[in-house]
């Protein structure tokens, strides 16, 4: 994975540095206002922070399809379907959720750590709902968690339509296998340009019964073979005091570049990576047992080995771009880490990216910087071997917040650079901005704005593209592109309780807007469209995700393009808190 990168010259650095005091001034406003609001983080009652010693752990797990879903549908057919897929599930086994939430009988909790143990397990999205309490009785506390499995059988046909590409695709397999929280999955895929992929992945929740994960994928594509093995052992609460992970994989494919929505470059790469970081984490605030009001402090080391090897280049008679062939080039980079993490609280809210899943949100800051030295061994077009050693920076900044009760702000910016020998300066910065006003339970207006930009150096060139795949509803994919874009999305989300069978049914309103130019345009030519749209969910089926059904028209559809409205079906929102 090739390193991005900064300038430090002229109004290269400018960039970086409005953005960043762009964001040390939103801090500050953010800080003040919410200042009074710091109690405002859950809707849970956590006042208490007594440790209590934990007699009995008490489960009441739950199939897919309740009692309650049997008497909502009081249809013989639909009651016989709903104990049907319960046969064939295996409910999630007590030593998985009881290991993922980290506790046992003999264990000291407050209140505070229920709400985290929830999170943990709503994270795994292997539950429709997840519950948790702590009950006393005959002087014995008792910890009650209750699940319910969400739709895990994968067997059957899928398809999108996007921006005038459709794709289908069939997959099968389990991802909860036996109640292990497992997942075996193959998968094919077509769409109508051509382009197919067909996978196998396993991802094993518990590698050796350890908190090991592993996953497993290989698969072959139009362009290419690729496989890819990872373990890791992540963080999972604030007592965990170290992560790593290892990850290896190899990946065929074409590096391609558009103009107009058509691919006028395509570079064949064949590139192996090797490589594997581990991080250190230590409280500053004191607090062990929850992950309400704390500071971390994080640092760690980064070792990863790659190799790219690229075939001759494809070009088009349209080819603007004068992309030239890149060199094969073995990379070994050495580098650290420091982060620093505030967290005040979480939301546990609805309907905000969701329907009726519960989503938690997390409120507070993130800071950090990566720092490092890669030896980069270049072969050029005479075959002969050229070394060079980069010094290579990363800044990456997170701040969300409650504003009262009813608005939730997001700020993202992450910037990189590469300081290669021969002078050049590659650099690439991302910056966006988020918010979500909850104007009532059944309705949310969500507004985001991104800026990317970037600057090339000796490797391969730098195009970002704007279309119906990238958050611009009612245009072609990738229909224009340039080394900057900027993208805004206004949505008002609805919620109002329709129901058909177990599905969920919502609706939205959007406006989008965006442009993607050349670096240095005196005037990039904003293009926009709006229309609306329907949200099809489910706990029990989909968990945290939707289904979207856009119909948009463009406002500003290029000469000779159609103005007609655009149906674009796919899932997932186009943009997420």
């Amino acid at each position: 994975m090739s390193c991005e990168r900064l300038t430090i010259l002229n109004s290269r650095v400018s960039s970086f540095l409005v953005s960043g005091f762009l964001f040390v001034i939103f801090t500050l406003l953010v800080n003040a206002a919410d200042a009074a609001d710091k109690k405002v983080i859950d809707s849970e009652d956590h006042s208490s922070a007594e440790q209590l010693v934990i007699c009995k752990v008490v489960m009441n797990r739950r199939n897919i399809f309740t009692s309650q879903n049997a008497r909502a549908d009081s249809q013989p057919v639909v009651q016989s379907v709903f104990s049907s897929v319960n046969r064939l599930h295996k409910t999630t086994r007590e030593s998985v959720i009881l290991r993922e939430a980290g506790v046992a009988a003999g264990d000291t909790l407050s209140v505070q750590s229920i709400a985290d143990i929830e999170r943990r397990l709503r994270k795994l999205g292997l539950f429709a709902s997840v519950a948790a309490k702590l009950i006393t009785q005959d002087d014995c506390v008792e910890l009650h968690i209750d699940t319910q499995d969400n739709f895990s059988i994968v067997f059957g046909a899928s398809g999108s339509y996007l921006g005038g590409v459709g794709n289908i695709g069939f997959k099968t397999g389990e991802k909860n296998l036996l109640g292990t929280g497992n997942q075996l999955l193959l998968g094919l895929s077509r769409n109508s340009q051509g382009a197919f992929r067909g996978s196998i992945v396993f991802d094993d929740l518990h590698f050796f019964d350890k908190d090991w994960r592993a996953k497993y994928r290989i698969g072959r594509t139009n362009e290419g073979d690729f496989y890819g093995v990872s373990l890791s052992d992540s963080f999972r609460s604030s007592r965990d005091k170290r992560e790593w992970s290892f990850v290896t994989e190899r990946v065929e494919s074409d590096k391609k570049y558009y103009s107009s929505g058509t691919t006028v470059v395509a570079i064949p790469q064949d590139q192996f990576s090797i490589g594997g970081q581990h991080v250190w984490r230590s409280s500053l605030s004191g607090k062990q047992d929850s992950d309400v009001s704390v500071a971390n402090f994080r640092r760690g080391v980064v070792l990863r080995l790659t190799q790219s090897d690229y075939s001759a280049l494809r070009t088009t008679e349209s080819n603007t771009l004068f992309i030239e062939q890149p060199n094969n080039q073995n990379k070994i980079y050495l580098g650290g880490l420091l982060g620093l993490d505030t967290v005040d609280g979480y939301i546990k809210t609805q309907g905000l990216d969701t329907l009726n899943f519960v989503q938690d949100i997390s409120i507070g800051s993130s800071a950090e910087i990566q720092f490092g030295v890669s030896v980069v061994d270049e072969e050029d077009a005479a075959g002969l071997s050229v070394s060079r050693t980069d010094p290579e920076l990363a800044v990456i900044l997170r701040k969300s917040a409650l504003l009262g009760k009813q608005t939730l702000l997001n700020l993202s910016l992450a910037s990189s650079a590469t300081f290669e020998e021969q002078g050049a300066r590659p650099w690439a910065s991302t910056a966006a901005f988020k918010a979500f006003y909850i104007k009532s339970p059944k309705n949310t207006l969500a507004f985001n704005m991104d800026f990317s930009t970037g600057e090339d150096g000796s490797g391969l060139p730098v195009q970002y593209t704007l279309g119906e795949e990238s958050g611009l509803r009612g245009y072609e994919v990738r229909q224009f592109d340039g080394r900057q874009r900027l993208r805004v999305n206004v949505e008002t989300r609805y919620r109002p309780g329709w129901k058909l069978g177990v599905l969920d049914i919502g609706a939205v309103g959007f406006f989008d807007a965006g442009w993607a130019s050349a670096k240095g345009a005196s005037s990039p030519s904003f293009k926009r469209s709006f229309g609306a749209g329907l949200r099809l969910a489910s706990n029990a089926i989909l968990g945290s995700q939707v289904i979207r059904v856009d119909v948009a028209a463009p406002l500003d559809a290029p000469v000779g393009e159609s103005s007609n409205p655009r149906l674009s079906v796919a899932v997932g929102q186009v943009f997420r808190f």
